[in-house]
């Protein structure tokens, strides 16, 4: 069986001890877990999972704060009350000190983009989870956003077409002030085709 960038299979959620926590399944019968290490996902086990099929419930799931981030669970009260302000001092601090300032937080913070884009931050990082056009729309006009573009569907598992409309995608709706790249990190999986139609649409975009 070859190696594979994909996700085993679509994560669904359950609470537990008032918690959304992220889980794959397949299977049923003796219950067979496969916990993931720091700092990484059930995404860890994708190529495992497969050759136990029929040994009972297969199980894989994402630690809480791990795989979908805790800012998937943290709402814009709580990202207020006990976040923003000391993201805030540190963004100062920065800008205090003559530098420049990018923020990144992972998940889904589609729902404190007003919030953070209070923040001051030279540089916003948009989450593959969170629409570019949502952050556009959210943020001050002179926001520079970065990222955007999904990294295991576009990146690993697309083509250099469609990685390089998923750009022209996000600077369509982001307008000139936005930075293209990957929603998150960059897997090691990606084939060098799609890195290579990344950096050549970059360079298309620098010099139109």
């Amino acid at each position: 069986m070859p190696i594979s960038a994909k996700p085993y299979r679509r994560k669904t959620f359950a609470t537990v001890m008032g918690k959304r926590m992220a889980y794959v399944e397949h299977g049923s019968s003796d219950t067979i877990v496969f916990q993931h290490g720091n700092p990484t996902s059930s995404y860890l086990w994708r190529n495992v999972m497969p050759h136990c099929v029929g040994l009972g419930r297969l199980i894989a799931c994402d630690l809480i704060g791990m795989g979908d981030p805790s800012s998937s669970i943290v709402g814009p009260r709580l990202y207020e009350q006990f976040l923003f302000p000391y993201q805030k001092k540190i963004v100062d601090g920065v800008h205090a000190l003559g530098a420049k300032a990018r923020v990144h937080i992972c998940g889904n913070t589609r729902r404190s983009l007003d919030l953070l884009g209070q923040l001051g931050a030279d540089i916003l990082d948009v989450d593959s989870m969170v629409p570019v056009a949502d952050a556009r729309e959210k943020t001050r006009p002179a926001q520079v956003l970065l990222g955007g573009i999904d990294p295991v569907r576009t990146l690993s598992m697309g083509s250099p077409a469609s990685v390089a409309e998923s750009i022209r995608e996000c600077y369509r709706v982001a307008g000139p002030r936005y930075i293209a790249g990957a929603g998150c990190e960059v897997p090691p999986e990606v084939p060098d085709a799609n890195l290579t139609a990344l950096a050549q649409s970059l360079i298309m975009v620098g010099t139109a």
